[in-house]
């Protein structure tokens, strides 16, 4: 291999450590969807589809960034990329910016179903549609000639930036919207029957007991797409700080992995959250039924006294 000062090929080191992580993300989203595919007897053909459809995307994209590699390290030997090298990067950055859309439109098909409302809904589908168009527009950068430098129009082009802004504030409020109205519920859920005070802690301390404030962490992270936003950030903080190591690239390259098996992981945290909630249900019940019956006994027991004029 090259080294650095003799490779006019710099984004070489980035893909190859994106490569290393994003070989465990891949693994990952396989055994996810070989699992999901073992159980989902019960699910329609539009979810089944839907993770093809990911899967399909996630192969492909794995694929030609190895392709992209093969042909810059093994077959030139570290000399001038081909004239079709940088093609590959730039359907690669397609090929990921339609799995991130796929994960988005997910969440934000959570949001309208818990929030039922329409305008909140359609705002966070023109934000994620403008994401997306931004993505495809910023993949024109690796479509340039043999002759143009790659790097420095990477650097100097403004479209990147944008879209590193526009899928940060896009998952953080994706994000923030998730986690809100899961609190809401969880809130509606504890206090939507009419306790006593001496009930109330019993029956807290039964839900926590339940679930398991370990079980509730990587549900909420899960849940709220907590993984994507988090690599968002770490993007746009290594394109300012560090633009010209092209670290940001690297981190690039693992978002279509971290929003495939976010969106894979959420769905199978279904039949979990059926099963908490199911379990919680009962031991609520339970706690409600003894706790009646303790106060109604020695009421029974104790006939009333009847007085006559």
């Amino acid at each position: 291999m090259a080294s650095n000062s003799d490779s006019p090929v710099p984004l070489v080191g980035p893909v190859e450590v994106g490569v290393l992580v994003d070989t465990v993300l891949f693994g990952c989203a396989l055994l996810q969807s070989c699992v999901y595919y073992k159980n989902s007897q019960r699910d329609r053909w539009p979810l089944k589809g839907l993770v093809a459809l990911v899967l399909f995307f996630l192969i492909a994209h794995f694929g030609l960034l190895i392709g992209w590699l093969w042909n810059t390290e093994v077959a030139v030997g570290g000399a001038a990329e081909p004239a079709y090298a940088s093609v590959i990067l730039g359907v690669v950055s397609i090929l990921g910016a339609i799995v991130m859309v796929i994960g988005r439109c997910f969440f934000l098909s959570r949001i309208w179903k818990m929030s039922d409302n329409r305008l909140l809904a359609s705002i966070f589908c023109i934000l994620c549609a403008f994401t997306f168009t931004v993505a495809l527009v910023a993949s024109r950068a690796f479509f340039t000639p043999s002759t143009s430098d790659l790097t420095s129009q990477l650097n100097g082009d403004w479209i990147i930036p944008l879209a590193m802004v526009s899928a940060l504030v896009c998952d953080l409020l994706t994000t923030t919207t998730i986690s809100l109205y899961l609190r809401a519920q969880a809130h509606i859920a504890v206090t939507q029957f009419v306790l006593s005070p001496s009930e109330r802690n019993p029956l807290t301390n039964t839900l926590h007991s339940t679930t398991g404030t370990i079980g509730l962490l990587c549900l909420w992270a899960i849940e709220a797409n907590l993984l994507t936003s988090s690599l968002d950030i770490a993007v746009v903080l290594s394109y300012w700080l560090a633009k010209d190591s092209f670290a940001w690239f690297a981190l690039y390259t693992l978002m279509p992995g971290v929003f495939a098996n976010s969106l894979l992981a959420a769905i199978h945290s279904r039949d979990r959250l059926v099963v908490d909630i199911e379990q919680c249900a009962i031991k609520m019940d339970n706690t409600l039924i003894d706790q009646r019956r303790a106060r109604v006994s020695p009421a029974r027991s104790t006939p009333a006294s009847i007085k006559i004029d």
